[in-house]
């Protein structure tokens, strides 16, 4: 009778205590897990991956050239203006971008105007307006190797008449594939600072009056290792120095591979290898491990001896890179209310609870109103809601399995309490 009594109590305490949880409002197995779904590191990082736009005017002074190509007196200016796309992603909720270096024209320097390599690009920009307008204007045509000389030439004697002036545009969400749009939607982001394409390859930019915005966590890259998994965000749409046409709506699109290997590039930056596809356009975008934090960011792929690139030689710098660009610039990489509401949120729109999924993406739309994807999955559960496919929160697995082993519980223990008392019974009738 004791050892009954023992076990009945015994399961009794087993039953309360796995079933406080839910007795105390709280759903069993509601534990953050250790990893995130595809699905949810997409919108994560969709959330904060921006196109960043850079745009160069100058004006180059020519000489012109006699018969034998050696410069005269004779001056031409020619005023151009020029773009690179690439991607970036926010690092702090106050409007902090992390971005690559060479997107905004630092190549081998700090200072875009004093960049050997930017002087290239813009005389070879140059060099095409040029042509153009002596075949349109004065009916010129030259040959492939009139050409080769012309543009030699540009390379080495052209001047800028003064310092170019570079404008940096970071656009969140779906853009068409138009200056007009871009300088429409986008914000003016002012370079912070930057260590270039031969160092670092990184860049802070910073968008002046935003808060709130939607941070993307910066990981421990010393903790990855090969054969992890990473998935890519940018803008790939972009191809290199243009944009495409413009029925081409731009937006963030997520590749996927692995960590292939652990490497260090020709300036000694800390990089990770990966066959995760990355192309023109995703340069400086994340790339984030399977807890939505970034562990590297995309800097350069491969080329081969015939100009082609090469699949699975892709490269990111190091997280643990950015974390110290941060560290110097005293920018705190820290989430805020936007980030817990729309991770909640998420949450409960994978769970179909649809009513409360949309409470959370309207908090998020109103602490910062040009968050894209909250705005979308507003649509999509306000659409849900409309087909009858809401759970209301109480109803869904996460509390009738609990609910179910708690009713089970009850049963176990009216048995045992049965069984004790027909035990009991039988005893007392017996001594009688």
């Amino acid at each position: 009778m004791k050892n009954l009594k023992a076990i009945g109590l015994a399961m009794l305490l087993m039953l309360f205590v796995a079933n406080y949880g839910m007795l105390d409002g709280i759903p069993s197995g509601s534990a953050a897990t250790t990893s995130y779904s595809t699905g949810l590191i997409a919108e994560l990082g969709e959330a904060s991956t921006m196109l960043i736009y850079s745009t160069l005017t100058a004006t180059v002074n020519l000489p012109v050239p006699d018969a034998n190509m050696n410069p005269t007196a004779t001056i031409i200016s020619v005023l151009l203006s020029v773009g690179v796309a690439g991607s970036g992603f926010f690092v702090a909720s106050t409007g902090y971008v992390a971005t690559a270096g060479h997107v905004v024209y630092c190549f081998t320097q700090e200072n875009f105007a004093q960049d050997p390599d930017t002087r290239i690009f813009v005389m070879t920009a140059s060099f095409d307006v040029l042509l153009q307008a002596l075949q349109q204007q004065a009916n010129y045509n030259y040959n492939p190797a009139q050409q080769a000389a012309l543009l030699a030439y540009m390379q080495t004697n052209g001047q800028f008449q003064s310092t170019p002036v570079r404008v940096v545009y970071a656009v969140l969400g779906q853009v068409e594939a138009t200056l007009t749009e871009i300088e429409a939607k986008g914000w003016v982001a002012r370079v912070v600072t930057v260590s270039p394409y031969i160092e670092r390859d990184l860049a802070l930019l910073k968008v002046e009056g935003l808060t709130n915005c939607p941070v993307l966590t910066i990981g421990d890259s010393d903790k990855v290792s090969t054969g992890y998994n990473v998935y890519m965000f940018g803008f790939p749409d972009v191809i290199s120095f243009q944009l495409p046409s413009p029925q081409t709506l731009l937006a963030p699109l997520m590749t996927s591979g692995i960590i292939s290997a652990e490497r260090i590039t020709n300036f000694d930056t800390p990089c990770f290898q990966t066959d995760a596809a990355i192309t023109h356009g995703m340069s400086g975008g994340p790339g984030l491990d399977a807890n939505g934090e970034v562990i590297g960011i995309c800097s350069r792929g491969s080329i081969s001896e015939a100009m082609q690139e090469a699949a699975g030689f892709n490269f990111l710098i190091q997280s643990n890179v950015l974390k110290s660009l941060l560290t110097e610039s005293s920018v705190a990489n820290t989430k805020g209310p936007v980030d817990e509401a729309f991770l909640k949120g998420l949450n409960y729109y994978y769970e179909h609870h649809y009513s409360a999924a949309k409470t959370q993406f309207e908090t998020v739309t109103g602490l910062f109103p040009y968050h894209w994807r909250a705005k979308d999955l507003i649509l999509n559960c306000n659409a849900a809601i409309a087909r009858g496919e809401d759970v209301p929160l109480g109803l869904g697995m996460e509390t009738l399995i609990p609910l179910i082993a708690f009713i089970a519980g009850i049963v176990v223990v009216a048995v045992v309490v049965v069984i004790l008392f027909q035990r009991r019974k039988m005893r007392t009738t017996t001594n009688e």
